[in-house]
């Protein structure tokens, strides 16, 4: 069972989506399976469906009351539409797209957004899923009020290959106003590009949160962006930091609010910091040992060192911290 959304009870009824392995010493033929059960208030079972999408696995799961949508990967992602009547369950409707889903957010009966990754379109074709085929964070509104001719209305890609966000596999790290139609969600950007020796590699441009505007008829507009890192950070090895790594957005009044370990900051209805409080206690320069706090201080500064690539060797240059002093 992936998570608690392949889990629900309506009407007196238990849904149940699960993931069967492959059991591969019995030969290729046997390949892994999901199944879809619905029992009743004993437990007996009432219905079920086998077998769906054999050897794929499910990325997601949301039950909408006498519905059911199930996303399955392998190398395309089918959007399975199930009507969820007990004694007999069915799939009525199914999309094939490239990428997958791996949070869905109903945002009424007819609308579902989809929080997931893209791949390129020359997946379609693999029979497995390689890193090269990997591409950003997508974002999506599918539109089920035909449940039979299931649609992705709108969608949008973050970022480059290793884009990330805390919500892909936990859903509390959402921000959602419904009344507002706002998201907002913490997210790791990461940018492709090709080194002079052809080596193509990937780097954290950005670590923090977005929120973005949304609607069925216009689909997502970026309201803002706020990070808890210092600018300098992503051009040294301190984005690791877990002090300065966002991991929630709440709004009270007109205002938002954006919080990590370290840090809280205040933004306004249009996602200019206001105040920043930290927790991360008062050091005097020398005792500091992170770039991230020293650049923070208004009474230091970083320095920094470029390591040497051995040569002959590949190396990603990145500058590493040195020490922290006073300005």
């Amino acid at each position: 069972v992936l998570n608690q959304y392949s889990m629900s009870e309506f009407e007196g009824n238990f849904r149940i989506a699960t993931h069967q392995n492959a059991d591969w010493r019995a030969g290729t033929e046997n390949l892994s399976s999901n199944n879809v059960f619905i029992l009743d208030k004993n437990l007996n079972k009432t219905g079920e469906i086998r077998n769906i999408a054999k050897g794929e696995n499910i990325k997601s799961v949301r039950f909408m009351g006498k519905r059911g949508f199930v996303v399955t990967f392998k190398s395309v992602d089918p959007l399975f539409v199930i009507d969820m009547n007990p004694s007999n369950p069915k799939i009525v409707g199914e999309l094939k797209i490239p990428g997958w889903s791996d949070y869905l957010h109903p945002i009424d009966e007819n609308y579902i957004i989809g929080f997931g990754k893209e791949v390129n379109a020359e997946s379609a074709n693999k029979e497995r899923l390689t890193w090269d085929m990997l591409m950003g964070m997508k974002l999506a509104i599918f539109d089920v009020s035909d449940l039979k001719n299931p649609k992705e209305i709108h969608k949008i890609i973050i970022g480059d290959r290793g884009t990330t966000s805390e919500i892909l596999h936990n859903p509390r790290a959402l921000f959602y106003d419904a009344q507002r139609q706002l998201i907002g969600f913490p997210v790791q950007i990461n940018k492709n590009s090709t080194q002079e020796n052809g080596y193509e590699t990937s780097k954290t441009v950005f670590s923090g949160a977005h929120i973005y505007k949304f609607s069925v008829e216009s689909g997502f507009s970026k309201l803002g962006e706020v990070s808890h890192f210092p600018s300098s950070a992503f051009n040294t090895q301190n984005f690791w930091d877990q002090n300065y790594k966002i991991s929630r957005i709440v709004r009270i009044g007109e205002n938002f609010y954006s919080s990590s370990k370290g840090l809280i900051t205040g933004l306004s209805s249009t996602m200019t910091p206001e105040k920043t409080v930290s927790f991360m206690g008062t050091k005097n320069c020398s005792e500091i040992s992170d770039a991230n706090t020293c650049e923070a201080s208004q009474l230091c500064k970083a320095t920094y060192t470029m390591p040497k690539c051995p040569e002959g060797q590949f190396c990603i240059q990145m500058m590493q911290f040195d020490k922290c002093v006073l300005k």
